[in-house]
């Protein structure tokens, strides 16, 4: 847990959750916060467990750094290996692998960190639209552009919290839902409705304004669309174990907008509230995610 960047903060919650419901269960249970120096040290850590929760929210943890140091060492872990973070990490790359399997996004394109580029694609795509890092998470960098003269502070934003690039988005209307999945299943989705504009960082963590609907009251045909759209998502980018996939239901169906391969487990975290209405209270999910990692 912990990392670098700007959710370190947030991954430290989510590891100390996970950590005091396992060691409550299971005994030789350690917390590791690994701050992004002395790599060696942390190597032979790692290299002394049985099992690695990964909690580790954003680069080193995401983007399958760590995955591939643990297949390396021999050592499981929980969720996806390094191929299928990455390419759910960086969201340039998991845009074009959708739209090869034919799995619906939000017209879009890459683009460099560079204001003359973004300014070429908004006169060409015109308002509104949603500007974005290929390589954030938690929505830091996430802006949405109504007007013109919110180009350049959405710009700015998004450029601090880069290190790549962009991705500019249409903005779609609709109802926002994130389907949580274990294993190869689904868990209940949940539709968000937040108090801000959107689904920002401050909704997503201390806004307590936001509504959750779950399950997200959906016609059952639609619901099944979702549920086998976020598994054919999760499926093409190699993802395993565990994860989340976040939708917008349009007026012309269910687009994709990301999957996370390790997504929170603070207090206001979606997929453990997906566990609990399922069944699963906090100290379950955590011991069934450990297990997948052992079974695999």
């Amino acid at each position: 847990m912990g990392g670098v960047g700007d959710e370190r903060e947030i991954s430290l919650l989510s590891g100390r959750a996970v950590f005091d419901a396992l060691r409550r269960e299971l005994d030789d249970v350690i917390a590791i916060d690994f701050n992004g120096e002395d790599a060696p040290a942390l190597k032979t850590l790692l290299d002394r467990a049985d099992t690695v929760f990964v909690a580790l929210h954003g680069r080193y943890g995401e983007d399958g750094a760590i995955q591939a140091c643990l297949d390396q060492l021999g050592v499981p872990y929980t969720g996806s290996g390094p191929h299928g973070s990455r390419c759910s990490f960086f969201k340039d790359v998991s845009r074009r692998m959708f739209l090869s399997a034919g799995i619906p996004v939000p017209e879009g394109v890459a683009i460099p960190l560079e204001r003359r580029c973004l300014l070429e694609h908004t006169g060409r795509m015109g308002l509104p639209l949603v500007l974005k890092p290929v390589d954030s998470g938690s929505s830091i960098g996430v802006s949405i552009i109504r007007r013109a003269e919110d180009i350049d502070a959405a710009f700015d934003k998004a450029v601090r919290a880069a290190r790549q690039a962009l991705l500019l988005e249409r903005y779609v209307e609709g109802r926002e839902i994130t389907i949580g999945i274990l294993g190869n299943k689904t868990l209940p989705p949940i539709e968000l409705k937040p108090a801000r504009e959107f689904y920002d960082y401050e909704a997503k963590y201390i806004d307590d304004r936001t509504v959750y609907i779950v399950p997200a009251q959906l016609p059952p045909v639609s619901a099944a669309l979702a549920a086998e759209l976020a598994l054919r998502a999760f499926s093409v980018l190699g993802c395993s174990g565990f994860g989340r996939v976040d939708m917008i239901i349009s007026s012309a169906g269910p687009l994709v907008l990301e999957v996370n391969s390790i997504p929170g487990f603070t207090s206001h975290s979606l997929l453990p509230m997906a566990a609990r209405a399922a069944g699963l209270d906090f100290t379950a999910l955590c011991l069934l995610i450990t297990a997948l990692a052992e079974k695999d």
